[in-house]
């Protein structure tokens, strides 16, 4: 999926970027998915509103979800080890204290992360998040067609406003 945010600036209309947009834009806006994040304070709160609202095609989240798993599954192990080791919990077989203690602390850390989530912005975002003045809007904007989006691009620089492409 093909994917343009655009950064409105404060006391923008959205609905202004549609009507002054040529015809075809007009027309192909009934196949584009649309999405407009309420406005922020700075980079940071765009951020946060973009990781908060765990939209997948403006955040990643594998990244943060495989850290979760190994962390998880390092501190199982170690703490599995010690128990075992010096406190002689599981008869001290470290044979199996060690695999178990992995196993169940990358199923917490995983768990843990799939609750709290680990979003982040991708770079697109937050290459745009230099531009936020306190009210501005994102404005994202996602299609199959690329055509569609680079005529909206152009149509959005011919205006004065910010946009990246995703693809």
């Amino acid at each position: 999926m093909n994917v343009l945010f655009v950064l409105l600036p404060p006391g923008f209309d959205p609905e202004a970027l549609w009507t002054k947009a040529p015809a075809d834009l007009q027309a192909a806006r009934a196949t584009l998915q649309v999405r407009l994040y309420p406005p922020a304070n700075d980079a940071q709160h765009l951020q946060s509103l973009v990781r908060s609202g765990r939209d997948h095609l403006a955040t990643r989240w594998l990244r943060g979800m495989m850290k979760a798993i190994a962390a998880g599954a390092i501190l199982g192990l170690l703490t599995n080890g010690v128990l075992s080791g010096y406190f002689h919990m599981f008869g001290g077989l470290l044979e199996i204290a060690l695999p178990l203690g992995a196993l169940v602390g990358a199923f917490l850390g995983a768990f843990t992360a799939a609750m709290t989530g680990t979003e982040v912005a991708r770079e697109e975002v937050r290459a745009l998040c230099r531009q936020v003045t306190p009210g501005s809007r994102l404005l994202q904007v996602a299609t199959m067609d690329r055509g569609s989006l680079t005529r909206l691009a152009d149509h959005c620089a011919a205006v004065g406003l910010d946009s990246t492409f995703r693809q």
